[in-house]
């Protein structure tokens, strides 16, 4: 599997902003501005992922799409309390997707944390474990498939922004949280 890093700029475009929504339809998001970011990001992954087939890396190439910590706008948190910057699962639950080779279709509801990609990636090109690097993550390639699972854990973390709300430490442990 190779390990190429990508990276875009996804900034929107004054050109896409105006004309991406119908104002008559009955769309849960409203922002145009959100909407012609979203669908710059879509485009900028498919012409990534269409370069990586027309080169013959896709089948080798394991493609990871998440998000940081939960949405700007209320609009976008579906049936969650909170939004980004606080410790809500509106803002701290994102995207997680993941394509590529040995990875079955499917919809996997065990809780992961961003500190698990690295363990993860070594895994994926095959190289050493370095335990003293990544004590904090596991390895979650085991979710890749359907009949795969992880150890369950407790999954902790320090938010130390100060602008929105103070700062904040939750702890999660099966299904309870504690915000510190």
């Amino acid at each position: 599997m190779t390990a190429n890093i990508l990276t875009a700029n996804i900034l929107t475009p004054v050109r896409l902003i105006s004309g991406v929504l119908n104002p008559d339809a009955n769309y849960h998001m409203k922002n145009s501005g959100m909407a012609a970011m979203t669908q710059r990001l879509d485009e900028s992954v498919g012409r990534v992922l269409e370069k990586l087939k027309e080169t013959g890396e896709l089948d080798e190439t394991l493609t990871i799409f998440t998000g940081d910590n939960g949405s700007d706008y209320e609009e976008w948190v579906f049936n969650a309390r909170g939004m980004k910057g606080t410790p809500y699962v509106g803002g701290t639950r994102v995207p997680l997707i993941v394509a590529g080779p040995k990875v079955d279709t499917l919809v996997c509801d065990v809780p992961t944390i961003g500190r698990d990609f690295y363990s993860t990636l070594l895994s994926g090109v095959n190289a050493p474990s370095k335990l003293a690097e990544h004590v904090d993550g596991v390895d979650i390639t085991p979710l890749f498939k359907v009949s795969g699972s992880i150890q369950d854990r407790p999954l902790y973390w320090h938010y130390p922004n100060y602008d929105k709300p103070p700062p904040f430490s939750p702890i999660i442990v099966d299904r309870w949280k504690l915000i510190h």
